[in-house]
């Protein structure tokens, strides 16, 4: 579930997730064994386990990502 996630829903055409989830589904019973696929609440909250920047980053680019990124201190005098 984590690859499709990655491969599928977190790139630059932002697809739903519904869609991706549907694809997911067919993809698990398209399989020799069929697989059971987990529910859709399943899938949504392994989505937003994986949000955060590096997901911003893949999924709306560099600028939208800089919003989600950690604040740090420079301690150093400049």
């Amino acid at each position: 579930m984590t690859t499709f996630i990655s491969e599928n829903y977190e790139t630059l055409k932002q697809r739903g997730r519904l869609r991706v989830y549907e694809s997911f589904r067919i993809a698990c019973e398209s399989q020799s064994p069929k697989i059971n696929p987990p529910s859709f609440n399943r899938f949504c909250l392994e989505i937003q386990r994986r949000s955060g920047y590096e997901q911003t980053l893949k999924r709306q680019g560099r600028r939208a990502a800089i919003q989600k990124s950690d604040f740090y201190w420079q301690l150093e005098l400049t």
